[in-house]
Parts: structure tokens; sequence; C-alpha cells
């Protein structure tokens, strides 16, 4: 049975997605389209502001851990979308994990994951 950890964990890396920059302006500006290098140097740049907790997971130590490791690497691999299985392994490829709450319920919840992912 899955701890609750577990599932949390779980529940982080299905949920993916990226916030845009909230800067409020009176006349239309180009829109600044960041970088790979930026991205992978300040990803909670990513996420709106209005988070109202932030966790940062080491994926890296996590994955390897002898306590949780096992169990981690499979949640992750059950949770990819089927086209992504066998290219995406989240052991080797996921470096950080970056899990945002949004609601006090926990349901409001965003991960950003960084690590090395291929563009195709």
């Amino acid at each position: 049975m899955l701890s609750r950890t577990s599932l949390f964990f779980a529940a982080s890396l299905l949920l993916v997605a990226c916030g845009g920059d909230k800067k409020s302006t009176d006349t239309p500006t180009a829109a600044h389209i960041a970088s790979d290098d930026e991205i992978d140097k300040d990803p909670i740049a990513l996420a709106s502001a209005d988070a109202i907790s932030a966790t940062a997971i080491d994926a890296k130590s996590l994955f390897s851990n002898a306590t949780f490791g096992a169990e981690a690497t499979n949640v992750g691999e059950k949770l990819l979308p089927s086209d992504l299985r066998g290219v995406v392994v989240p052991a080797r490829d996921i470096d950080r994990a970056l899990v945002l709450t949004y609601s006090t319920s926990g349901a409001n919840t965003v991960s950003i994951l960084s690590g090395r992912f291929d563009r195709e």
C-alpha cells in the first residue's frame, strides 16, 4: 500500500504546469521568452507568485534513497502518460522537483520538474 508521502509525490509528478509573467503594464510589450538556461537556472520563476507553500525536492537523492527510492521510482513511472513511458525515466531524467500548492486543501498543486528531457 502506498504511503501518504508517496501519493503526494505521485500526484505532484502528474501535475506539471508553467505559469506566466505577471507584469502589469499599460502598454503592450513583446513577451520575453526565457531561454533553456534561464529556466534551468531558476525554475521557480515559471510559477505564479500566489502559491501558499513551496517544496523543493532533490529528486536524484530521493530516487537513490535506500528507503524510499524504489517506491518513488515505481510511482513516478506509473504516473507517466503512456506515450512517455520508456522515453522519460524519472530516476534517470529528473534532477529536481518544485511542488507548489495554491490552496489549503492541496487540490491545486503544480510541479515543476528539472532534468534532462528529450525535445522530441
